[in-house]
């Protein structure tokens, strides 16, 4: 069924002319509409004449000379009521005649007031029930129209949703096509002379040791972890190291497994000065590219060839599950003898307390040696040195992921199980990453 919103407003517009010709002809009829007074209730209250209505009374006129007139005049009346009384008889009957003819007149012509009166309410109530029915219509047709555009709204977010999710997907495979081509290109310039270009080579290996199939983590980290989602993050401790830029002297941030640079391009536009390293030359070789200050090195061997105190802090993105547990805990030693007094050392990771990140992403990378509970991280930089540790739980699972709580039902049974649910959440969908932050102690 579709109504048409014109049609409603032609029927307000019928109903308001009618009215407004009713009040016209209330109008017409003059104020007795009103005020309730018969136009023929006044000829029969007059229709008879008073031959002995009584003179000077009931107050009698003042002065000597108007009462001797008043008292002439009802001796003069008196004494010719034999004469006056027949013509005052006489003009009665005439009034009487006169008043009945008026009154079939009155009915023949269809003028009586009370008649006028009880057609106008007839119809007044005939354009009140109208009006009513118009109402009714106007509002049916609202929420017929309302519910339209609630869906008409909620199919334009989805559309919306999927617009966006597919810009998203699609910037993100051209942003994986520019660097596997960028990739390709390094490939073709580093081994110009070859038909094949060369497997990506660890650092301090000889080509000749190269395994025939090599498993491909750069490509991979640019599948599942966009530049977009990385840019989002790239603030997450802008508070930590802006106290940084005002400390003298200057001195650099390390970024350790830095990848392609974007987390030291973001300490570079904060004032600081800031370099990576990375044992992937691939994303190395794009970082340089783009001008970043990266560098091929491994973290370890790099930290024992820098002096002591030469660095204002340390920082270790997604770093540390990849290493095992007495490796992790010989290179927060070397780093923390590499911070200056009162630097700091930054290392976020999976936070294995959230299953859903667990199952979505930790296991997705076959490099990840071990997940590390944040007290145990806690435990490492304690045992390395460092002081003042703190825990950062960062990057709540989206709301849309979770368990929804249940919004209906008895309270005795919604109350105890929504209680449950929000358990359930907290084990299944908690921070998805944790940071621990630890502090040269001052000399």
């Amino acid at each position: 069924m579709t109504e048409n919103p014109t049609t409603v407003s032609d029927i307000q517009a019928i109903l308001d002319n009618l009215k407004e010709e009713i009040r016209q002809h209330r109008l017409t009829l003059g104020d007795a509409m009103a005020e309730p007074a018969d136009p023929m209730a006044q000829v029969r209250q007059f229709q008879r004449v008073n031959s002995h209505l009584p003179i000077g009374w009931p107050v009698m006129p003042k002065g000597i000379a108007p009462k001797l007139v008043a008292y002439t005049q009802k001796v003069v009346r008196r004494l010719l009521r034999w004469y006056i009384n027949p013509l005052v008889d006489q003009q009665n009957q005439y009034n009487a005649a006169v008043t009945e003819v008026l009154q079939v007149l009155v009915e023949q012509s269809g003028l009586d007031t009370e008649s006028q009166r009880l057609s106008l309410q007839r119809v007044e109530a005939l354009v009140q029930a109208l009006d009513d029915q118009v109402a009714q219509l106007q509002t049916f047709i609202d929420q017929r129209f309302g519910q339209t555009s609630e869906h008409v709204d909620a199919s334009v977010r989805e559309l919306r949703q999927v617009v966006d999710t597919f810009v998203r997907e699609t910037a993100h495979d051209r942003e994986v096509n520019r660097l596997r081509l960028q990739r390709l290109e390094n490939w073709r310039r580093e081994n110009a002379s070859s038909a094949q270009p060369a497997a990506p080579q660890e650092p301090g290996k000889a080509p000749g040791d190269q395994p025939s199939a090599t498993f491909d983590y750069y490509l991979l980290g640019l599948l599942y972890r966009s530049e977009q989602q990385m840019q989002t993050r790239m603030a997450d401790y802008d508070d930590l190291f802006q106290t940084l830029v005002s400390a003298e002297p200057k001195k650099p941030v390390l970024d350790i497994g830095c990848g392609r640079g974007e987390f030291v391009a973001h300490l570079q536009e904060l004032g600081l000065k800031a370099y990576g390293i990375d044992l992937d030359r691939d994303a190395i070789a794009i970082g340089q590219e783009a001008g970043r200050d990266v560098r091929l090195a491994d973290a370890t061997a790099h930290l024992k060839e820098i002096p002591d105190a030469s660095l204002a802090a340390i920082s270790m993105i997604q770093v540390i599950e990849h290493f095992a547990i007495d490796d992790l805990l010989r290179l927060l030693q070397i780093a923390a003898r590499k911070l200056m007094p009162g630097g700091f050392i930054l290392a976020e990771t999976i936070n294995p307390q959230c299953l859903a990140v667990m199952a979505r992403f930790y296991v997705l990378d076959p490099s990840h040696r071990m997940p590390l509970h944040p007290d145990t991280t806690r435990f490492l930089m304690e045992q390395a040195g460092l002081a003042r540790v703190e825990t950062r739980f960062l990057h709540p699972v989206p709301d849309s992921d979770r368990l929804e709580l249940i919004s209906q039902g008895a309270p005795g049974l919604r109350e105890p199980l929504n209680r449950n649910l929000e358990k359930l959440n907290a084990f299944l969908y908690g921070t998805q990453d944790y940071a621990v932050i630890a502090y040269r102690p001052e000399d």
